[in-house]
């Protein structure tokens, strides 16, 4: 109970810096998928494409991200960026 209340407050914190700089959204999506908030990770990298951000150079391999694979959502964003 104790980490998941630590990663609660880190989340608090990555959201304000998300707000903040934009680039770190990759790393807030990786971080929901740690939490397993699926839906709020795949918000986090819609937001990192709309922004171009460089790390989703590494979206389909991230073994951080290996839980949003099989959601339609991440394979539509796949495809919208042409990683597919």
């Amino acid at each position: 109970a104790g980490q998941k209340a630590k990663a609660e407050d880190t989340e608090k914190e990555v959201n304000l810096h998300v707000r903040q700089d934009q680039t770190i959204a990759y790393f807030a999506a990786q971080l929901y998928t740690a939490l397993n908030e699926n839906d709020k990770a795949l918000d986090m990298l819609q937001y990192a494409f709309q922004e171009r951000q460089s790390d989703l150079v590494w979206v389909n391999v991230d073994p951080l991200l290996t839980a949003l694979r099989p959601e339609p959502r991440f394979h539509n964003l796949i495809t919208e960026m042409n990683l597919q």
